[in-house]
């Protein structure tokens, strides 16, 4: 499960936040987005709590639909590799992703269907074009009949 830990939101005991209209759109956007298979786009510029509003509407969506989070952050520009690769360290942890790409697909779509779930991408903004486009695919994938 996504964790504020996971989301690398530092929360300090005894500290209150405020939350602005943009944020409160953010976290909306998010829990609609959880109710349906979706893709969304949070973007701004850094240090204003996107991050911090999408684990707490995260962790409201989950707590209501039961839903799984599969965090993944990159901190530099991954290869397709390196991101199939994350995505299964997350769907499947402590298991070896297969060698074979219709495998390792199987394997991801065993994952979604086993379980509901939301996948964050922090930092989505240095992923290629590639990795974008998969995990839009897998959005589409979901709400095929």
């Amino acid at each position: 499960m996504g964790t504020e830990a996971e989301a690398g939101v530092d929360v300090v005991p005894g500290w209150g936040t405020a939350t602005t209209v943009g944020l409160s759109e953010v976290g909306e956007a998010v829990r609609e987005a959880v109710a349906t298979p979706a893709v969304l786009c949070v973007t701004g510029v850094p240090g204003v709590g996107k991050t911090a509003v999408v684990a707490a509407a995260l962790g409201e969506a989950r707590g209501e639909r039961g839903r799984d989070t599969a965090w993944l952050t990159f901190r530099s520009r991954p290869t397709m590799a390196g991101v199939r690769e994350a995505l299964w360290g997350r769907l499947w942890p402590g298991r070896v992703a297969p060698r074979s790409r219709i495998d390792f697909e199987h394997g991801v779509t065993r994952a979604f269907e086993r379980t509901p779930r939301t996948v964050v991408v922090d930092h989505a903004d240095i992923l290629p074009r590639d990795a974008l486009e998969y995990f839009a695919a897998l959005a589409e994938d979901s709400t095929s009949p």
